[in-house]
């Protein structure tokens, strides 16, 4: 997540800081106070969205990740204030839901974050005096490659007051042990089952419920290379490397949430 070195780079970023614009909306505006390609303006964009700085919604609204922000702490006091401007997801009723699909796992990482930290958002605007956010993650593969991202993403929603809890199957790996041993360094509660799949992720906060669905035979391979002994270098590298879809569904339903809570907070007492 470096800052943006080019100049299309830069004036993707001053603009949408000022507020989100669709796609079309962005490349036409950029492309002519630039005086440059629409081709140029798209490439500029795509890297922003691989280096997570920019995330696109659902409805081809295109936004800077709230994450990125809070992490380097730049000056978007205009967009850091701009909580009432409505966006797709916050607009999610009781019982909807929305599904996303993803081949490139920075964008979809970038997404998640942004996702997550836009719901929390809703969350405090509606009122929400639960502050606790669990992560099911059978495999955490996501918090042993890339602690970078990870641990940023966790620090940010604690420093807003959440508890968090990261449940996930018995370690079996060296690398396993070691980030346990990270995240509750970090503060979260750390507790384990081997009932849920491990191609599949659950975030449960307030009344929403997002679930991360990767490739079943990518996790398992995975796992395997982890036992053989495979260094953390070459790991993040298959990760990255990888084209498989990962189907991102994001639901709004206070009952399913409640319903979940209670299944799984007597496992970290």
């Amino acid at each position: 997540m470096n800052f943006p070195s080019s100049t299309i780079e830069q004036k993707i970023v001053e603009l949408l800081s000022v507020g989100q614009l669709s796609k079309p909306e962005l490349l036409t505006i950029i492309s002519g106070q630039l005086g440059v390609t629409v081709s140029a303006v798209y490439y500029g964009l795509a890297k922003l969205q691989r280096k997570a700085i920019v995330v696109e919604d659902k409805s081809d609204i295109l936004k800077i990740n709230k994450t990125w922000i809070e992490k380097f702490d730049i000056q978007f006091s205009q967009y850091r204030n701009q909580e009432t401007q409505k966006s797709y997801l916050s607009m999610l009723g009781e019982g909807q839901k929305v599904t996303y699909k993803f081949t490139d796992f920075h964008i979809f990482t970038a997404f998640w974050d942004n996702a997550s930290l836009e719901l929390l958002a809703k969350l405090d605007t509606d009122g929400c005096k639960e502050k606790k956010y669990l992560y099911i993650e059978p495999h955490p593969a996501w918090m042993m490659y890339f602690p970078e991202l990870s641990d940023s993403f966790y620090r940010i929603i604690t420093a807003k007051g959440y508890t968090t809890y990261s449940l996930m199957h018995q370690p079996v790996t060296e690398i396993q042990r070691q980030t346990i041993k990270r995240l509750r360094g970090l503060g979260m509660q750390v507790s384990f089952e081997n009932k849920t799949p491990i191609y599949l992720n659950y975030n449960i906060f307030g009344n929403y419920i997002i679930k991360s669905k990767y490739d079943k035979d990518l996790s398992e391979f995975l796992l395997q290379q982890e036992l053989s002994g495979l260094d953390m270098t070459r790991m993040r590298q298959v990760v990255e490397d990888s084209l498989v879809p990962v189907t991102l569904e994001i639901l709004c339903d206070s009952k399913k949430a409640a319903k979940m809570w209670k299944q799984y907070q007597k496992l970290f007492v």
